[in-house]
């Protein structure tokens, strides 16, 4: 495998993907489940809120977490928060490409372009 290229996976049962590119990239899959909400409190910034339609709260939560997994496969810290480093600035559902995220903290802050596809109920991720 040539050591000039980015590699990124995921997998939630039964799927699984890999990303190969000559460009940082991050991918996540993640299955619709109504308990998102309970641990919204954990990533979701207050801008973020003010976006999500309610009707369509668990796709936009679902959504968010998975790019913000996406975000932290291809800049990662252990030290960072999803809910305090990762951003997902505003988007529709209806069309979910050219999503734009950030990550930063007092020194850095990264602009990313990243887009969602959705199947069979779950909801699949890229970051780049």
């Amino acid at each position: 495998f040539p050591s000039d290229f980015e590699i990124s996976v995921t997998h939630s049962f039964p799927f699984a993907a890999l990303a190969i590119s000559k460009n940082k990239v991050g991918i996540d899959i993640e299955p619709f489940n109504d308990k998102i909400t309970h641990i919204k409190h954990k990533f979701l910034w207050e801008e973020e809120s003010g976006f999500i339609e309610k009707d369509k709260e668990i796709a936009y939560l679902t959504v968010i977490w998975s790019l913000k997994e996406s975000l932290y496969k291809l800049h990662h810290s252990n030290y960072w928060s999803l809910k305090k480093h990762y951003e997902v600035k505003p988007f529709e559902l209806d069309f979910p490409f050219n999503i734009q995220c950030r990550v930063h903290d007092e020194n850095v802050s990264d602009l990313y372009k990243a887009r969602v596809e959705f199947f069979d109920q779950y909801c699949f991720t890229i970051v780049d």
